[in-house]
């Protein structure tokens, strides 16, 4: 999975002490649904209460949000025996192999609920899987990827 982070470097963020988790964005529900919702927002907690933040229903220091993008493209190969195996040139002809790829991108951003200014930003783009317990399986360590070099390091 491929990692960015974007943030304000003037920002101190041990001045926050808590967080609330933007309300679900229904024009974003048909990328994914209410049980990968609810998984997405669990870990996103579980990151920040792990570097000391407390949940709050709403009116946290920091407002967090989520949002999913899918995507297809189209992926093509060479294939030759050198490559795949002997064998493989019987059941897969020579030649270029055009796949479709889905790929996501998770983007995660924290608010200044005072403000009303964006402080923080994490994204994380990579090929998803057609397994739903894998994926579901992937979230915690996705979003810790995310979190990686977040300014606040998680307690100990």
């Amino acid at each position: 999975m491929k990692v960015r982070h974007e943030y304000d470097k003037q920002t101190d963020f041990t001045l926050y002490k808590s967080f609330s988790i933007y309300p679900y964005d229904q024009q974003n529900s048909f990328m994914y649904n209410s049980s990968d919702k609810e998984v997405l927002e669990y870990y996103l907690a579980q990151e920040l209460k792990d570097r000391g933040y407390k949940q709050q229903t709403n009116k946290g220091d920091l407002i967090a949000d989520i949002y999913v993008v899918i995507g297809h493209k189209a992926g093509s190969s060479y294939r030759n025996h050198y490559s795949t195996g002997y064998w493989s040139g019987y059941s897969n002809p020579y030649g270029y192999r055009t796949e479709n790829l889905v790929g996501g991108t998770l983007i995660i951003s924290l608010y200044d609920r005072e403000s009303k200014t964006l402080v923080w930003q994490g994204t994380g783009t990579g090929t998803l899987t057609d397994n739903p317990l894998e994926a579901e399986r992937n979230i915690p360590k996705r979003i810790s990827q995310i979190f990686h070099r977040f300014p606040v390091k998680k307690n100990k």
